[in-house]
């Protein structure tokens, strides 16, 4: 199985849930199955919304730890779920809800997502450990599952013989197809390397691609913007 990078939003309130969900998460973890990453790593003194934004445009599978807080949050709702579900719809992530407490989320926009526990009972309406154990357990299992069928396909990068100009020439060719959005570098490489004709990008770094979108910016041959996550973006001009 491949490793897949998942990104996993929740409300500070639910932050011991989270704690709970990482360790149920471990088997996955241990056996470089998913690298998974949330707001609490990040370093202090580190711009936190620029460490997120860089976290989710980076990310193959995002997790949102559901519940009314989450809702309310203008972090976890309006930044990190609604750039996860535009991403989503793209292709580009695969986008999973876990019901956590007890709200009304059935009109909310993840509702037509595969949503987890499969029973759709909250978490954390299993008040016995041994039952609330058993609920995490099936979801890490049909996670698991769904890593399987999704996993992103990674390889080895050979020796490049391409020159940066080439990058460019490449770089263009992939914006001018997909003209209508803006990618990051790291979205360039970890998910335009998956598709048809661009394999050759997962050959570069993406301190390589950052530097050649640069370059076609500066030459306005490309479009740089800001997302409403804060990440910088590249669009075909």
């Amino acid at each position: 199985m491949s490793h897949t990078r998942a990104f996993c939003s929740y409300a500070e309130n639910d932050y011991q849930y989270y704690k709970e969900f990482e360790r149920h998460l471990s088997s996955l973890q241990r056996s470089g199955c998913i690298e998974l990453w949330s707001q609490h790593k990040v370093s202090p003194g580190d711009a936190l919304a620029e460490r997120i934004a860089e976290a989710l445009e980076d990310a193959d599978l995002v997790l949102f730890l559901v519940s009314s807080d989450f809702i309310n949050s203008t972090r976890c709702f309006d930044f990190e779920m609604k750039r996860a579900l535009e991403l989503a719809e793209l292709g580009q992530v695969v986008a999973v809800p876990i019901l956590l407490r007890d709200c009304d989320w059935s009109s909310m926009p993840f509702a037509n997502l595969h949503v987890l526990p499969n029973n759709k009972r909250p978490i954390a309406s299993h008040t016995e450990t041994p039952l609330r154990d058993e609920a995490w357990a099936d979801v890490a299992r049909v996670l698991r599952l769904m890593l399987g069928r999704y996993a992103p396909a990674h390889r080895a990068a050979p020796a490049r013989t391409i020159t940066s100009r080439d990058l460019d020439v490449i770089l263009l060719q992939f914006l001018g197809r997909w003209s209508r959005w803006g990618f990051n570098a790291a979205r360039l490489r970890n998910w335009g390397s998956r598709q048809p004709g661009f394999g050759i990008l997962a050959d570069f770094t993406i301190e390589d691609i950052k530097a050649a979108l640069e370059r076609l910016a500066s030459s306005r041959k490309v479009e740089t913007f800001q997302s409403k996550a804060g990440s910088r973006l590249y669009k075909a001009s």
